[in-house]
């Protein structure tokens, strides 16, 4: 008999604060609709700047990327053979030099 009437008391009380919860928000309705938009704006906003973040990212990498594959181009030389496709070739290392350098001025510039 005890646990059925603690039981029924528990119920009472959670009909009763969902009661008092259910008239607190008609009470503050407006309230509660404006903090609802705030935190939909602050989460818009926060997604708009992780993806903003996450493409500038990928962007620069990209850039090294191109950088380095200048910087580790190859120097051609009568003797030597063909260099696989893809590889950056230089005739001269000043050539490869300079082309890497402008490579990685361009990341600093866009991305430092």
């Amino acid at each position: 008999m005890k646990r059925a009437q603690r039981h029924h008391l528990k119920q009472d009380e959670l009909v009763h604060w969902l009661d008092q919860a259910i008239v607190w928000a008609r009470e503050n309705r407006r309230n509660l609709v404006n903090g609802l938009f705030i935190v939909i704006g602050a989460g818009l906003l926060l997604t708009g700047a992780s993806v903003y973040r996450t493409r500038q990212s990928d962007s620069a990498s990209a850039l090294l990327a191109a950088a380095l594959d200048q910087y580790h181009g190859v120097v051609l030389s009568p003797s030597a053979p063909a260099p696989p496709p893809g590889v950056a070739s230089f005739a001269t290392a000043q050539e490869k030099h300079a082309s890497a350098l402008a490579a990685f001025r361009n990341v600093a510039d866009e991305y430092g």
